[in-house]
């Protein structure tokens, strides 16, 4: 019995002998290939394709080159092993049940070569590996090399892509995305990580073009100009001042008390501040505060090529902030005031050739927005000079009431904002506002119309203060924020917050300490919502497992669409562990679907 005989199945049709001849083919001094044999393709290709193997099979052919024929007959692969042809191509002819003893040896013999050089690890570039992310079964294809490859076997080979690309073209804007220098060549979209960067790319042209970032405008138009700015200072948070127990002196040997200015990019306006230091690390710290603005300035208001002298380590070009940490190190007051002096003249230079001004109108005109470490640092600043000097009054609270106080940190809140697609020409609510956090960070890093209400008097006395904080920050920085209204009292009787609710597109509801009572009051506020307004809250309003009965059907948690999500680990100012919350969009058709079906 030959071996393609052994394959018939009683019941169809034998298949008809043919002629197999052998020819063997000797290629002088051609070294052995360091790669397995590529792995043969679904598809058939456009050119016979070509291998270095001295055996071959060809039915009815005696070509000189060793070619293997390609048809569906052909064993597939699976895995990297030989499968046996199916039914409906062991019933093609290709093959004859009846041959010689000899050739039946031969291609058992050639069968089993080409299964063991399959099974070896897929290690060559010539051919598409299995454990590939970008590679499904459907898209293998394997790679022919060219019709000189019997002498040249050391020829590199170029990969020939595994899945169609499609280009977006969505705007003129992602034609700005690839630089002239990309490679557009057939056969490299997967080398080199080419296609990664421009796959991230486009991602975040799409967020941007989602999230409104193209079309803001977030030039300040109260910056650039010489008009008188009233702002904490960060000498009155941190000195040596009595009040202020705990600081004590950067540089100990200095008898005098060190105090330097820092310049910011839009107002010539300097912050002072005092040299010193707090034996607690979560306190204010003056230096950190320096290093982190200057570098928020470099890596966000200014170009690659105008960060050098700020940025730069290299050792013969003194960069600034190399400098400031090198006097930290060595306790040397003289070469931190050089490095100051250094970087106030750069930003005065900066400022008055229009530079800061061009490149906070190109965060717009880039898609770039706010980034969260951008806006953390304004909020981090303003909060610092406000809340902080009197956030433990903030403890004071009646327990298991449903004015305990608690904060969502900006990273949670950013993430807030982003799932919800919340855009600069939208309405964010925050009821509960406590002093303002959320608003501020929605304002500022998103640029929507965002309100708060509370009506905890000492939150509502601070959060007037970092509002009034905030609001010269964003003046010194060159940012405009969105519009901000904080109102003070029940958000349950409050005349202007009952007003923006109708228009409100994201609301937020740090629910998680209150009782039952106050959650199911602010249930009949949500009747008013708009459609597909968007309720974000640390407990769900909606009952697990609910379902729409007609005992139920006057229930308005039935215009609520519900879906549970988590929060990971330093999200809250109230535990690091993580969390749940919940995201209710105003959705009637399902009410209205099952009335219709009633």
């Amino acid at each position: 019995m030959s071996f393609f005989s052994r394959f018939h199945k009683a019941g169809t049709t034998a298949i008809t002998q043919q002629d197999i001849k052998v020819k063997t083919v000797k290629v002088p001094n051609a070294p052995t290939p360091p790669h397995p044999l590529p792995i043969i393709s679904h598809q058939r290709p456009a050119t016979p394709r070509s291998t270095s193997s001295s055996t071959t099979i060809s039915p009815n052919s005696a070509t000189s080159a060793s070619v293997v024929k390609k048809s569906s007959s052909t064993a597939r692969t699976k895995n990297g092993l030989l499968s046996p042809p199916s039914g409906a191509d062991r019933g093609r002819g290709d093959h004859s049940s009846g041959t010689s003893g000899k050739d039946k040896n031969v291609g058992r013999n050639v069968n089993l070569t080409r299964e063991r050089s399959l099974k070896r690890k897929e290690s060559s570039s010539s051919f598409t590996r299995l454990d590939s992310p970008s590679t499904t079964t459907s898209s293998l294809r394997s790679v022919s090399p060219s019709t000189d490859s019997v002498t040249s076997h050391t020829k590199k080979r170029r990969l020939t892509p595994t899945a169609n690309h499609h280009h977006h073209r969505n705007s003129p804007m992602q034609e700005k995305l690839f630089s002239s220098d990309d490679e557009s060549g057939s056969g490299s979209g997967d080398e080199g990580g080419g296609a990664g960067s421009k796959e991230e790319k486009l991602r975040r042209l799409r967020e941007a073009e989602e999230l409104g970032w193209f079309t803001r405008n977030y030039l300040n138009p109260r910056s650039f100009k010489p008009e008188k700015l009233s702002f904490v200072h960060a000498d009155q948070i941190a000195n040596l001042d009595k009040k202020r127990e705990g600081y004590r002196r950067v540089f100990p040997a200095v008898s005098k008390i060190l105090e330097v200015s820092l310049a910011y990019p839009t107002m010539p306006l300097c912050e002072r501040y005092m040299l010193v230091q707090h034996r607690d690390t979560d306190d204010f710290n003056p230096i950190a505060d320096i290093c982190t603005t200057i570098e928020i300035v470099a890596t966000h208001l200014l170009t690659p090529k105008q960060r050098i002298p700020i940025t730069t380590d290299d050792p013969s070009s003194d960069g600034i902030l190399r400098l400031i940490r090198r006097s930290i190190k060595r306790t040397d007051p003289e070469l931190l005031l050089t490095a100051m002096d250094k970087y106030n003249k750069l930003v005065r230079t900066y400022r008055k050739s229009g530079v800061f001004q061009r490149n906070i109108e190109k965060l717009g005109k880039a898609g770039t927005g706010i980034s969260l470490a951008f806006a953390e640092h304004i909020l981090t600043q303003s909060y610092a000079r406000s809340v902080a000097l009197e956030v433990d009054s903030l403890r004071k609270y009646e327990a298991f009431s449903n004015n305990v106080y608690g904060e969502l940190l900006p990273r949670f809140t950013s993430r807030l904002f982003k799932d919800a697609k919340l855009r600069h020409d939208q309405v964010f609510v925050d009821l509960g506002s406590g002093t303002g956090n959320v608003v501020l960070h929605a304002a500022l890093e998103v640029g929507c119309e965002s309100w708060g209400c509370e009506m905890m008097e000492k939150a509502c006395e601070l959060a007037e203060a970092q509002a009034r904080e905030f609001e010269a920050r964003c003046i010194l920085w060159g940012i405009k924020p969105g519009y901000v209204r904080l109102e003070k009292g029940d958000f349950l009787e409050n005349e202007p917050i009952a007003g923006v609710l109708k228009r409100a597109d994201v609301l937020l509801v740090n629910n998680y300490a209150f009782d039952s009572t106050l959650n199911a009051r602010l249930i009949d506020m949500f009747l008013d919502l708009k459609e597909g307004t968007q309720i974000i809250s640390l407990k769900s309003f909606v009952p697990p497992n609910h379902a729409i009965t007609p005992r139920n059907v006057d229930s308005p948690v039935n215009l609520l669409r519900v879906e549970e999500k988590e929060y990971f680990s330093g999200c809250v100012s109230w535990t690091n562990a993580p969390g749940r919350y919940y995201v209710a969009t105003v959705d009637r058709s399902m009410l209205r679907n099952f009335l219709d079906e009633k």
